[in-house]
């Protein structure tokens, strides 16, 4: 890879982030400003740019992990509570029958688990 292009990707990355939350208005300022590249250097500095904005907004989306569908009332709640705690990031929902009861929440490398699950590894672990 050559790091020149790779640096300019990640400065427009940087120049993409307010906050650390990818702003698409930021994005296509970016974009506009990547034209005045070389066009054989522009198609490689894109490509690395794209794939340097889909990993920040992996991070920055909080994905809760819940054992069954929930009604849309107590999605709102949840919605409210992990925006004030985590700011505003996206955030998306998944099924996951194995958790049993309880929720995962799931943020860039970061796991914290309430689901009943969770718990019942953590006292197996303990016994072995």
């Amino acid at each position: 890879m050559n790091l020149s292009l790779y640096k300019k990707a990640k400065a427009a990355l940087r120049a993409s982030l307010d906050k650390n939350i990818v702003k698409p208005e930021l994005v296509h300022k970016q974009l506009r400003l990547l034209k005045s590249e070389r066009l054989s250097e522009r198609l490689r500095i894109l490509k690395l740019y794209r794939q340097l904005i889909e990993r920040a907004q992996k991070k920055e989306t909080v994905w809760i992990q819940l054992p069954s569908e929930i009604d849309s009332q107590t999605k709102k709640g949840l919605e409210e509570i992990v925006s004030r705690k985590f700011g505003s990031r996206g955030i998306e929902f998944q099924v996951k029958p194995e958790l049993i009861g309880g929720l995962r929440l799931k943020f860039g490398d970061t796991s914290i688990d309430y689901s009943l699950l969770g718990r019942l590894e953590e006292i197996r672990e303990a016994f072995v």
